[in-house]
């Protein structure tokens, strides 16, 4: 592309058709900005759940038994209840 012919051809149009390529230009800026954004966020997202995933939180719960998680509980309120007395 010869940016100082493309110069020359937009300097030569008359003024309205000037400001459609202004317009037409910023149309195509406004849409490739888009673009790269959405391309980011999709690869952010990946890359996001693939960390998580490598980060060892997942399956972090593995052979845990859930069922004991009431008895918990209840040791917690009975410890708070014990500090709430001193």
């Amino acid at each position: 592309m010869n940016l100082a012919r493309l110069e020359h051809d937009i300097n030569t149009l008359p003024s309205e058709a000037q400001k459609e390529v202004a317009d037409f230009v910023a149309f195509l800026k406004q849409k490739y900005v888009n673009k790269r954004v959405r391309m980011v966020k999709q690869e952010t997202a990946s890359r996001t759940a693939g960390q998580l995933l490598n980060s060892g939180v997942v399956g972090l719960w593995k052979g845990r038994k859930l069922t004991a998680s009431t008895e918990y509980a209840r040791e917690l309120r009975e410890m708070a209840q014990q500090r709430s007395r001193l």
